[in-house]
């Protein structure tokens, strides 16, 4: 298999592969440091520009309109991705992952209820070769067992 070189790459292999899920994929190219998120659908795709230094996703569509429905305790996820934008532009940061993990917890966006919950919980910082990943706790950002990924790219 070969690898994606650019983000245009990315774009046209979604076009291609029928996929048996969504997924939100946040891409990073790492030499021209353009980044973007693609929402996908089954068989379709959106990609969301970066419109700060940063790129945010909860678990469902963003660019595609929202099915009816998707609405919780917590609210559904464009209203939570806009509570995660709010946070961040607010927010000094001063200890990563922890600054984070914080924003992730709060309980207008973390999701805990019957209904839906948050499984995983991830942070990357490309720019310092940081990744976080919780897993391990059920709401993940709140009882997730945190741990740093060794950075794979060279």
């Amino acid at each position: 298999m070969e690898t994606c070189s650019t983000i245009r790459d990315i774009a046209n292999l979604l076009e291609n592969i029928e996929r048996n899920g969504g997924m939100s994929l946040f891409v990073i190219d790492g030499k021209s440091n353009e980044f973007c998120i693609f929402e996908c659908t089954c068989s379709n795709h959106k990609k969301r520009e970066p419109q700060d230094a940063y790129l945010s996703a909860t678990n469902h569509y963003c660019a595609f309109r929202t099915p009816d429905g998707f609405q919780n305790g917590t609210g559904n996820s464009l209203d939570r991705l806009q509570r995660i934008e709010r946070l961040l532009k607010d927010k000094t940061f001063n200890e990563p992952p922890e600054d984070l993990i914080q924003i992730l917890k709060d309980p207008k966006i973390e999701q805990s209820s019957k209904e839906a919950g948050t499984v995983y919980s991830n942070i990357a910082c490309p720019g310092k070769e940081l990744v976080w990943y919780a897993y391990g706790g059920f709401p993940a950002a709140s009882l997730g067992n945190w741990q740093q990924l060794d950075w794979p790219w060279p």
